[in-house]
């Protein structure tokens, strides 16, 4: 009995042996590409499962808005945002050869906030009635989805880069 209540009471767990978890799921965060704006330098953190190639999103981690920002004025017809969870595993996959655009439909139902019918190539999303953590951002552009892992909260850099380097 002792044992049972020990493995269900655990709020944070990151033995993959009590939550199972595949590397194709919605809402899991293996790493982060933290960003000051869209022109600073990129700290990869982890190893994340992100699908980009035509936006960025910026700054990251986020504390009131995130900016959404496509490459060559492409237009953002849609954006998704999903409640993530971060599990230091599949580290050692490579996702730019695992992951592609048709991995995940449009029927994000469990999505916090979305922008619809979008036609712009900038977006600044408000992100302050979000709790602290992290999230999935999930961009549709030209038919294509693609999507970022972002830290929503007021945390220091270091504190991130402990978290994932540990």
């Amino acid at each position: 009995m002792i044992l049972f209540l020990s493995i269900f009471s655990c709020t944070d767990c990151e033995d993959d042996a009590i939550i199972e978890v595949n590397q194709e799921d919605i809402d899991l965060v293996t790493g982060l590409d933290i960003r000051q704006d869209e022109f600073s330098e990129v700290i990869r953190l982890g190893n994340p499962n992100i699908l980009q190639g035509q936006s960025i999103v910026f700054p990251n981690p986020a504390v009131n808005y995130l900016n959404i920002k496509t490459n060559n004025s492409l237009n953002l017809s849609s954006v998704w945002i999903v409640d993530g969870y971060q599990r230091k595993i599949y580290q050692d996959i490579n996702f730019d050869t695992t992951l592609n655009s048709n991995l995940y439909s449009e029927d994000f139902l469990n999505a916090r906030l979305d922008f619809l019918d979008n036609s712009s190539s900038n977006l600044q999303i408000n992100l302050e009635n979000l709790t602290e953590g992290y999230y999935r951002v999930f961009v549709k552009i030209n038919d294509a989805i693609e999507w970022h892992n972002i830290y929503k909260g007021d945390i220091t850099i270091q504190e991130l880069i402990d978290y994932w380097d540990n």
